[in-house]
C-alpha cells in the first residue's frame, strides 16, 4: 500500500480493521519514531475501535534483526554562503526571534533537510538526497 493515495487506507483505518487487529487488540509502537501528535490521533482512534496503543520499551525490529546494518556516516560538507543565501548564525538569530515571539523556549528539529538547512551542511548518508542522519536542539 502507498499511504496518501486515493483508495489507500489511512495507518488508523487499516488498524481498525478486525482482519488486522483483532478487537480488544494492542498495537505497539517505539514512541521515539512517532510525533506526539501523531501518537494521540493513533490513541485516540484505536480507543474508539476498542484496541488500544502501547509503547514498547524496546523497538521490536531490532529484536528480530540482529545483524542489521548499521546507518551510514558519511562526510558531511559546509555548504558556503553563495548557495545558502544566510548563515547559520542568521537563521538562528531570526530562529530565536520567532521562539521569543510565540514565547517557547526551543525547538527541536527533527527533519534532516531541516537540520541541513539550518546548519548549512549537506550529506550523502540517504542515497540520492543530500542529508545525513542528525537532529538539532536550540533553547533550554
Amino acid at each position: 500500500m502507498k499511504y496518501g493515495l486515493a483508495g489507500t487506507p489511512t495507518r488508523e483505518e487499516w488498524l481498525a480493521n478486525p482482519a488486522n487487529v483483532p478487537m480488544d487488540g494492542r498495537v505497539g509502537i517505539d514512541p521515539r519514531l512517532i510525533s506526539v501528535a501523531a501518537a494521540r490521533t493513533l490513541r485516540e482512534a484505536l480507543a474508539t475501535k476498542g484496541r488500544q496503543l502501547v509503547a514498547e520499551p524496546v523497538n521490536l525490529i531490532d529484536l528480530v534483526w540482529p545483524d542489521r546494518p548499521p546507518r551510514p556516516s558519511l562526510p558531511i560538507q559546509i555548504q558556503p554562503i553563495e548557495y545558502t543565501g544566510r548563515t547559520p548564525a542568521d537563521k538562528f538569530a531570526l530562529l530565536r526571534e520567532t521562539l521569543a515571539k510565540r514565547n517557547a523556549d526551543g525547538i527541536v528539529v527533527a527533519a534532516l533537510d531541516e537540520v541541513a538547512w539550518l546548519f548549512d551542511l549537506r550529506g550523502a548518508d540517504i542515497p540520492f538526497n543530500p542529508v545525513f542522519f542528525a537532529y538539532g536542539k536550540t533553547g533550554g
